[in-house]
């Protein structure tokens, strides 16, 4: 009898002792453990499916996509300062010296340049107030008109005339980043202009050709631009 007295009073302590260990393994703090087994798969092939280049778009690896992609842009871009005729884009201008960095996002100002015709529409500012104003002209009174390239880095300069204000237009244009900067000054004015270059998004082909029957000692010149207009 007193032997089954001391099991009854034991079986509470066991079931509280299990309690307690069921506790202790749902209380929140406790971390399951868990076993990861790694699968092994097929061999994943990435396809960029942005570049238009189908050239870039061949069984290779991404390192290798990547520097095509970049000889790619670097190639058209060559191409298209070679045809002495393209637009430049503005995204920021700057009055220089000391003048603030202002975004540009009006999409319509552009700067069109060839050695026949060069059309500018550019925000600018005057003045030590810096007060807005705008450079909107056409001009066919272009001398000077350079162009070289230095490793990865194109140079563009040029004299215009507009009535009677001349303009140093002076441009650098980056194969690698597509950074183009622009320089545009006078005696008066001062404007820095940061963007890329493209082909123009308007065509004007009838006003080069004009050129041809005003300029005959340039006729082979002006009709390359023409033609590079097409």
């Amino acid at each position: 009898m007193r032997g089954l007295l001391i099991i009854l009073a034991f079986i509470p302590m066991v079931s509280l002792a299990q309690n307690n260990t069921l506790q202790v393994a749902t209380t929140p703090d406790s971390i399951p453990q868990s076993t990861i087994i790694p699968t092994l798969g097929k061999d994943y092939t990435s396809i960029d499916t942005l570049s238009k280049d189908s050239t870039c778009l061949k069984a290779q690896n991404r390192v290798e996509r990547r520097a095509c992609k970049a000889k790619s842009f670097a190639e058209k871009l060559d191409s298209l300062i070679e045809s002495r005729s393209f637009s430049f884009y503005p995204t920021t201008m700057q009055a220089l010296p000391k003048g603030d960095m202002r975004m540009i996002y009006a999409g319509y100002y552009y700067l069109f340049m060839s050695p026949a015709l060069v059309e500018v529409h550019l925000p600018a500012e005057r003045g030590l107030s810096q007060y807005m104003t705008m450079l909107n002209f056409d001009t066919e009174q272009i001398a000077d008109f350079t162009i070289s390239k230095y490793l990865a880095e194109w140079s563009i300069s040029l004299l215009i005339k507009s009535g009677e204000e001349e303009y140093q237009i002076s441009m650098t244009i980056s194969t690698i980043t597509g950074e183009a900067r622009v320089l545009i000054e006078n005696a008066r004015i001062a404007m820095l202009y940061i963007g890329s270059v493209g082909e123009r998004k308007e065509e004007k082909r009838d006003d080069i050709l004009k050129q041809v029957e005003e300029s005959p000692t340039s006729t082979t010149q002006i009709e390359q631009e023409a033609a590079a207009e097409i």
